[in-house]
């Protein structure tokens, strides 16, 4: 390596910019400025610092968290009643979309349950799901598809089982 001249100098005034510069560092934060006139009669509160919490010892336990509230429960008044009804539908309801119909109505209304046919030309549902829902169903049924004919429909109320999950057509 070849020395050149004034390379030395050179070196030690750029050494010498960078230690008075402070190598980069951060400038301390300068004062804020000072309020406009009349600003000091009008001076805010000023927030009460948080305490800050202690920090736990060994002979503390740590705080068990906090459980997360309860869903909002209906009032008893508000509560969907649940219901189970079997219908047996007479009429001309075989071979004319009633069982696909009353299906579709079933599961628009979120009702569980099934339907079938007959071997004396009725058709059977049980239906379960909210009072109100199946009472729009059976309003439904009374009336049917375009191309049946119904002659009567008899209710049977049974005790709310739950057992379906779905609502399901039968043969």
């Amino acid at each position: 390596m070849r020395w050149i001249p004034g390379t030395r100098s050179c070196a030690a005034l750029v050494l010498a910019i960078l230690v008075l510069a402070g190598c980069g560092q951060k400038p301390p934060p300068s004062p804020p400025p000072p309020p406009p006139s009349g600003a000091a009669d009008r001076k805010a509160p000023e927030p009460a610092p948080a305490p800050a919490p202690a920090p736990p010892t060994q002979a503390q336990p740590a705080p068990a968290p906090t459980p997360a509230p309860a869903p909002a429960q209906p009032a008893p008044t508000e509560a969907k009643k649940l219901r189970r009804v079997k219908a047996l539908v007479s009429g001309r309801v075989q071979g004319v979309g009633f069982r696909a119909f009353t299906a579709a109505e079933a599961k628009r209304l979120g009702l569980t349950g099934y339907v079938l046919n007959l071997k004396d030309g009725r058709v059977e549902a049980v239906i379960e799901g909210p009072d109100d829902k199946v009472e729009e169903l059976i309003k439904a049924i009374r009336t049917g598809p375009s191309g049946a004919r119904v002659d009567g429909v008899a209710l049977e109320e049974q005790a709310h089982r739950g057992e379906y999950r779905s609502f399901t057509v039968g043969r």
